[in-house]
């Protein structure tokens, strides 16, 4: 690989990054969306697991490539768990919470494809990201338009939508000067 095309990979990384802060912070953001410290602990115990398995899968953790059927199947028993779990707690904001949900997840499955290079995976990844603004407008931004401001309410929107145009921009430069082929 070139110096040119490692400049650029570095550039795909930051924007990929992006996309990671842009999760975190939502994360943070949900507790007061919620305004419920219990329906919070859920969220972050509905993520922390996922964002496990995400971090294995892109590290090549053996142990989790081997195992992902009975991961998979045991993560998806503990998420539908959760959520009933939560549903049940607090029936008002119910809706909320499973938009909360959603939208974590959506933006988990945005970072995770985001960098790759094969066509079906960076569709994944801007089906994600595309779905989380569509449900973040819907049901979480004017809650934290409300609570924060404007431009502390748009920040995961901003750093979404930032990283997303850094990583397609870039591709698209390596792709016309011939330094990234779609698989």
């Amino acid at each position: 690989m070139s110096i040119k095309a490692k400049k650029l990979s570095l550039i795909r990384l930051f924007g990929a990054a992006l996309i990671l802060i842009s999760l975190f912070s939502s994360l943070f953001l949900d507790f007061f969306v919620l305004d419920n410290w219990l329906l919070f602990l859920f969220i972050i115990f509905f993520n922390i697991p996922w964002m496990i398995l995400s971090f294995g899968l892109k590290f090549e953790i053996n142990y989790i490539r081997n195992n992902l059927l009975k991961i998979l199947i045991i993560l998806g028993i503990f998420s539908m768990v959760m959520v009933i779990t939560g549903i049940i707690i607090d029936i008002l904001t119910s809706i909320l919470f499973i938009a909360v949900l959603v939208s974590n997840f959506l933006l988990l499955i945005c970072w995770h494809y985001s960098p790759s290079i094969y066509k079906k995976e960076k569709l994944w990844a801007l089906i994600g990201g595309v779905s989380y603004v569509i449900l973040t407008i819907i049901f979480i931004l004017n809650t934290l338009i409300y609570l924060f401001g404007i431009l502390t309410g748009l920040i995961p929107l901003l750093l979404l939508s930032l990283g997303i145009f850094l990583i397609l921009s870039i591709e698209l430069i390596m792709k016309r000067k011939g330094l990234l082929n779609y698989v």
